[in-house]
């Protein structure tokens, strides 16, 4: 019996053996260089080498798995390798060059953020996907050298956008103008897209909508920005601490501004809009100056941007241009030479109205805006010319917040705005006149900022809700009634904050063992009063709602 015993036991050992030592062929190649691989994924680093070489059978660099490192000055990447993930070499501020080989097919978010030295990258032939700030902050990075046989991106000077230059990835730190304006062609920008971008003074912006969240933050040398039609929209934290910013420019048409757009702006910041304009409004609630005049004197700035542009000419022995060595500048009274209204080739300007005089009346509350209008002319399939047409909309058809018409087509407050299962993003933000609101039963998912700022004094929201978005219902102010059912087992960042039912738990005692935290839905936990640097969860916690500790 002790026999048998030993001999079964054997075999396994005997196989678990021969298994370690072939992996450990690989494994300990990997140790030796202090590189932890496991299953074709580095994991991290732990190695003093400069340079570092990955072994063939890496597919995919892992979050943040070089994040920090100030050795590496070099690394290079194998062929098999697919994928570099979120922040993989965020903040490794000796790294040089880096050689992107054709099989990588996405670099995730951050990915090379803030690595102060690099000043070399190519990328090749097999990349599709680039996320948000990939190569913010490289502050001597100047131009990426994209293989040519990609057919997904293209770098253009200072730029990386995609192939058909209708998205701006990335405007790269090291680029060598003062001023610079977005091509006409593009019509979205990336988050970070400008971060860290010193250098520029003056930031010219048309036909793009939306701008999004810190697009232009921590520009510390940026003087002026120019936003002109069809920018709606400025995102949170987009023009975020641009510590030298004297004047932003903003049309007619913004609507909605993040409370936190321009956090860190000087206070002495100057904003050119015209009177009862969005603009104006947000800038007068943060007690910034106004005015409808351009104050902001660029011809010095756009003497110096002639003169580096004519030495960067001058210094190529070999006449070869790369097109974009003279900068178009738009100084926001005109519109761009492509023969195109800014932002408005494609028929969105229909019922536009050109005031005769550039004068306006608005509507702080509703968001809704009146012109006197020469008797009968209406320009049906005219472009928009300046920040001061109009937008006229005839037939009775209902609007919401003066943006857009309800999807389902009814009024404003009664119904669902978007697919039949959700609230879409933004669907009644701002809509001051709503002050009551029945969700409709069937919904899935309430938008980002679906009901942010309105006058709300309730919400009921209906079982079998599963998701509320980023503030959604972000500063309704007199929401001091809310229901939320077991079914809802997503909340996002904000999304009941400065509510005066959140405000009110807030002022409230704690009551009972979990008073200091508020948990609603299937165990969300949206909310904590304590002040332990290390509370313990309650039992009932099954997800934590983005930003509850910040």
């Amino acid at each position: 019996m002790k026999k048998k015993t030993v001999f079964m036991t054997a075999i396994p050992a005997a196989v678990l053996l021969t298994v370690l030592c072939i992996g450990g062929i690989y494994t300990a190649n990997a140790k030796d260089s202090g590189v932890n691989i496991t299953d074709g994924v580095v994991i991290d680093y732990a190695g003093s080498e400069t340079e570092v070489e990955l072994p063939e059978g890496v597919k995919t660099i892992g979050r943040e798995a070089f994040a920090g490192n100030n050795r590496i000055t070099h690394i290079t990447l194998p062929s098999s390798l697919r994928k570099i993930d979120y922040g993989a070499f965020r903040g490794c501020t000796s790294l040089k060059s880096v050689t992107i080989p054709d099989s990588v097919f996405e670099i995730g978010d951050s990915a090379f953020w803030g690595c102060s030295s690099l000043e070399n990258v190519s990328i090749g032939s097999g990349l599709y996907s680039l996320g948000d700030g990939a190569f913010s902050d490289c502050v001597k990075l100047k131009h990426i050298d994209l293989d040519t046989a990609n057919l997904f991106f293209d770098s253009d000077d200072c730029t990386l956008l995609t192939a058909d230059h209708k998205k701006l990835c990335q405007y790269l730190a090291g680029g060598e103008h003062y001023t610079y304006t977005i091509p006409g062609t593009v019509e979205d920008i990336s988050r970070y897209c400008f971060w860290g971008c010193d250098g520029l003074k003056e930031i010219i912006v048309p036909g793009i909508s939306v701008i999004p969240e810190y697009a232009f933050a921590n520009c510390r040398g940026l003087e002026n920005l120019v936003f002109q039609v069809p920018t709606n929209e400025i995102s949170l934290g987009a023009v975020q601490d641009c510590s030298s910013l004297k004047q932003v420019t903003l049309p007619f048409s913004v609507k909605a501004i993040h409370s936190n757009a321009f956090d860190g702006c000087p206070s002495t910041l100057y904003f050119n809009c015209p009177d009862f304009s969005g603009g104006a409004l947000f800038a007068e609630s943060k007690g910034y100056t106004t005015g409808d005049m351009d104050l902001y004197d660029d011809t010095e700035l756009l003497a110096a941007e002639q003169a580096l542009s004519n030495a960067a000419k001058a210094s190529d022995k070999n006449g070869s241009q790369t097109g974009t060595d003279t900068v178009n500048v738009n100084n926001g009274d005109s519109q761009p030479d492509n023969g195109q209204s800014s932002g408005n080739d494609d028929g969105q300007s229909a019922g536009v109205v050109s005031s005769s005089d550039g004068s306006g009346n608005g509507s702080s509350d509703g968001i809704t805006y009146s012109t006197d209008v020469p008797e009968g002319e209406i320009l049906g399939s005219s472009k928009v010319v300046s920040d001061r047409a109009y937008v006229i909309i005839d037939g009775g058809l209902p609007v919401n917040n003066g943006n857009s018409a309800p999807a389902n087509g009814g009024a404003s407050g009664t119904g669902v705005a978007g697919s039949t299962n959700g609230i879409e993003e933004y669907a009644h933000y701002l809509d001051q006149t709503m002050i009551a609101y029945d969700i409709p039963e069937g919904t899935e998912s309430v938008g980002d900022f679906a009901f942010a700022r309105t006058s709300l004094t309730q919400i009921l929201i209906p079982d079998g809700v599963k998701s509320v978005g980023k503030g959604a219902f972000y500063h309704c102010d007199h929401l001091s009634r809310i229901k939320i059912p077991s079914s809802v087992t997503e909340v996002g960042e904000k999304a009941f904050a400065y509510t005066e039912w959140y405000n009110n738990w807030v002022k409230s005692e704690p009551e009972g063992e979990d008073g200091e935290f508020l948990i609603v839905g299937d165990g969300v936990l949206i909310g904590y009063k304590g002040g332990e640097e290390n509370p313990e969860l309650p039992e009932s916690v099954k997800t934590v709602a983005p930003g509850v500790f910040e």
